[in-house]
């Protein structure tokens, strides 16, 4: 279920429904387990509360984070930016948690009075994997798609180039060419 973050979708993250046990004399207490319940190991749990009304919070991204996001009292919504579609949830059931994966762009905002949210994260706590500027999401999903034009050179042609791994690990795109029968050469690089 890993995802990396080129490849990463809106429609790759989802709701959970939470284990939720009810005694009808003790109120309702729901459960949350590493690798059961939360799909990851969670590493790192922290809560957003007293959020002012008409403020938002989130507008970034990660790179490799994962988060399962839950509204643990009152309301908010969640609206997650692949760098093409939107989605927008609504968050208003403590049972229910919004799974994000990496590469997804997210804001949160329209919290009710008195909401809490909640969120368990995969990672401790790193600047380095926060996108923090729209606009350098966007170069970082598009500087990290090499792998779509490699489809196109297995499946099209007039495409001829090679990927280079940088030191980070990732795929960076070198001396790219598309050729076609009316007009001449153009390189990327």
């Amino acid at each position: 279920m890993y995802f990396e973050m080129k490849n990463s979708k809106v429609y790759d993250c989802t709701m959970l429904e939470l284990d939720r046990h009810h005694s009808n004399r003790k109120g309702n207490i729901s459960v949350m387990e590493n690798d059961k319940t939360v799909p990851f190991q969670a590493k790192r749990l922290y809560y957003l509360y007293d959020v002012p009304g008409g403020e938002s919070r989130g507008a970034h991204g990660h790179k490799q984070l994962y988060q399962l996001i839950i509204a643990a009292s009152g309301s908010f919504s969640v609206t997650l930016d692949d760098g093409e579609v939107k989605r927008t949830f609504l968050l208003n059931r403590p049972y229910q948690g919004l799974m994000v994966v990496p590469g997804i762009w997210r804001t949160l905002d329209d919290f009710s009075s008195g909401s809490v949210c909640l969120v368990l994260a995969s990672e401790v706590y790193d600047a380095g994997d926060y996108i923090r500027s729209y606009d350098e999401f966007l170069k970082y999903k598009m500087y990290e798609a090499p792998e779509m034009l490699r489809l196109q050179v297995e499946t099209e042609g007039g495409f001829a180039g090679s990927l280079n791994e940088t030191p980070s690990g990732s795929t960076a795109v070198q001396d790219w060419t598309y050729t076609n029968d009316t007009a001449d050469s153009d390189t990327w690089n």
